[in-house]
Formats: C-alpha cells, sequence, structure tokens
C-alpha cells in the first residue's frame, strides 16, 4: 500500500478514491491541484461537487448506475476548479473497488487526465479547417465564374472570326465563278489560296475551343505509352512530309500515367512545329528522346530547323 501511495503520489493525473457514498476519501497531489483543493479535502466533499454542473446530473443519472452494474466507465467530462470556476475538460476513467473476498462494492476509484491542450489544438484545427473549406468553395465559385465568362469568350470570339471567315470563302467562290468564263489562270490559283487559307483558319479556331474545353476538364489519368503515341503522331503526319527528307530520331518513351488525348495532342503539336519549322531544311532532323528528373520523365523534341 505503501508503494502504491507513492506511484499515486508521484502520478500527474487526477487520481480519487471515495466510499460507497461518493464522499471523497483520497486525492491525490495532482487531482488537488487540478480543481483547487489547498490543504485537507474538505468534509463531506463528493466525487460530484468537482464536475461541471451540467455534467453532474448525467453522472448522477447514467454513469453511476453503469459503474454499479458493470463495475466501470470512461469518457470524457469537465471539471471545475473550486477557486477560479474555470472549467476543466478531462477523460475519466471511474472504477468500482470490489472487496475481493465478498466481491461486493466497497468503493470507487477514478482517474482523470487533463486534456484541455488537446481540445483546444482540436478546436484551432476545425477552426482552420472550417476557414479553410470557406476559401475553397469560395475559390471554386470564383473559378466557376471566370470559366462561365470565359466559355462565353471563346464562344463570342469564335462566332467574330467565323463571320467574316464566311465572308472570305463565300465571295471567294463568287469571284471564282465571275471568273469562268474568262479562264484566268492565276485569279483561280489566287482564290483558291484565299479559300483554302479560309478554310485552315476556321479549323484552327474550332481546335482551339476544343483546346480550351479540355483544359477545363479533369484530367482522365490512365498508362500512356508515348512511343505508340509518337508513331501515331507520324503517321498522321505522313501527308505533310510526303515529298520531303526527313531523318527520324526516335529515342526509347517510357509508359507513363497521364491524359491520353491531351498527351497526344501536346506531342502533335510539338512533332508539328518541327515539321513546319525545317522546311527550308534538305535533310531535316527531327529527335524525340526521354529521361528521368528524379520523380518525373522530361520529353524532348528536337529539331534542325529555324
Amino acid at each position: 500500500r505503501d508503494q502504491l501511495a507513492r506511484v499515486a503520489e508521484a502520478s500527474t493525473d487526477f487520481i480519487a478514491f471515495s466510499d460507497l457514498n461518493n464522499r471523497l476519501m483520497y486525492i491525490n497531489r495532482a487531482g488537488r491541484q487540478l480543481v483547487g483543493y489547498e490543504g485537507d479535502i474538505p468534509a463531506q466533499a463528493t466525487l460530484a461537487d468537482v464536475v461541471h454542473p451540467e455534467d453532474r446530473e448525467g453522472l448522477m443519472r447514467e454513469i453511476w448506475p453503469q459503474v454499479n452494474e458493470t463495475g466501470h466507465w470512461l469518457g470524457e467530462m469537465r471539471f471545475v476548479h473550486q477557486g477560479t470556476g474555470e472549467t476543466i475538460d478531462v477523460h475519466r476513467t471511474i472504477f468500482a473497488v470490489r472487496d475481493p473476498v465478498t466481491q461486493q462494492n466497497v468503493g470507487f476509484a477514478t482517474v482523470s487526465r487533463d486534456i484541455r491542450e488537446i481540445k483546444q489544438a482540436e478546436q484551432e484545427r476545425l477552426t482552420w479547417q472550417a476557414r479553410l473549406e470557406a476559401q475553397v468553395a469560395e475559390r471554386t465559385r470564383e473559378l466557376t465564374e471566370l470559366n462561365e465568362e470565359l466559355d462565353a469568350f471563346s464562344y463570342g470570339v469564335s462566332h467574330d472570326l467565323r463571320a467574316p471567315l464566311r465572308h472570305i470563302v463565300g465571295f471567294s467562290q463568287l469571284a471564282r465563278r465571275s471568273l469562268e468564263d474568262h479562264q484566268d489562270a492565276k485569279a483561280g490559283l489566287y482564290l483558291q489560296v484565299i479559300e483554302q487559307a479560309a478554310k485552315k483558319m476556321d479549323t484552327l479556331v474550332e481546335a482551339l475551343l476544343t483546346l480550351a474545353r479540355q483544359g477545363r476538364g479533369p484530367l482522365r489519368l490512365a498508362p500512356v505509352d508515348l512511343g505508340r503515341t509518337v508513331e501515331r503522331v507520324r503517321t498522321e503526319l505522313n501527308p505533310d512530309v510526303a515529298q520531303r527528307q526527313v531523318n527520324w530520331k526516335i529515342g526509347e518513351l517510357p509508359v507513363v500515367q497521364g491524359d491520353t488525348v491531351l498527351l497526344h495532342q501536346v506531342l502533335s503539336n510539338l512533332l508539328q512545329n518541327a515539321v513546319k519549322y525545317t522546311r527550308g531544311r534538305s535533310t531535316a532532323v527531327i529527335a524525340v528522346r526521354a529521361y528521368r528528373l528524379e520523380a518525373e520523365w522530361v520529353v524532348e523534341v528536337r529539331d534542325n530547323g529555324v
């Protein structure tokens, strides 16, 4: 008993014993400091006296019956400092003390731990979480509005650009029919170039709209074989290089996690540029390679063009 008493006095937790009427028989040093008992325990003081009034009813109505029936209870509760009135959040264990021979309850014991710092940290976390969620919601709302404005702008630009393009194509065709009787080869060629350029411009406008829509959509991640993707792009570029000497140098390319459509679009744009800007070379050299950089793959497209 002497050894157990020294352990109880050395503990930083609230440790107390009471009789069957809940009258306090013992509180260790840390417990007395926690609830503000200076010196001896007040006469007739009970375990319920140090409990917050709002928790006291539940203690008497629910917790004590459970302890009497099952022998123990644990959970959170609030104490009140007897000197300052400060509320103290604790995690508390209450258990019955039984006679080893008769197994009858002879009293109660309780161990309680001050969790005010934990509660404060949890409250701060909840406050920051609520603030962060509010910021995310506000940012999402702003992005939604910006996307709607961008959609309106994109379709407006599309309409404004396509209207003159339709006029160019339409009047070029009218001019072509007017010149049919005169058999002017040069004029017909010029009109053909104008029509082709207008159609190309219309295709570019549509491509810009498609890219804008894709850029705002969610990434659809999947394994992407970059080697096969480059080969598909090269096949698409065959008409552009049919009459040219092109030396393709394609290195070993990895399988990566990415959006298949967008990666195909990126490689297509890069290789189209390489084909376009090597037109002045007798032999175009276009190289594609990949290398690791820490946790990422770097993909390069090089050419000997302007």
